[in-house]
């Protein structure tokens, strides 16, 4: 088995589950700090709306991170046992 392949698949792999937990914690506290910040100031008007933030590129990204590392891994596999 190529086992640098290997190794660097599963890497790629994990690193596009990391981008996808870390997009998906922003997007869920953004806006509970946007609240935090608001009470502190008690300017304007609070809606959540204004703090949903969209990260296409970034988990398209990251989908393609997985798929590709998951290819990887599955020919250095198939490779491996052939």
């Amino acid at each position: 088995m190529n086992k640098i392949a290997f190794i660097f698949a599963n890497i790629l792999f994990f690193f596009g589950l990391t981008i996808i937990v870390l997009i998906n914690f922003t997007q869920r506290i953004l806006p509970k700090i946007g609240y935090m910040v608001f009470i502190m100031s008690k300017s304007g008007s609070y809606t959540a709306e204004k703090y949903v933030v969209s990260f296409p590129v970034l988990n398209l990204i990251a989908v393609v991170c997985i798929v590709l590392g998951l290819m990887v891994s599955i020919i250095c596999y198939l490779k491996a046992t052939k």
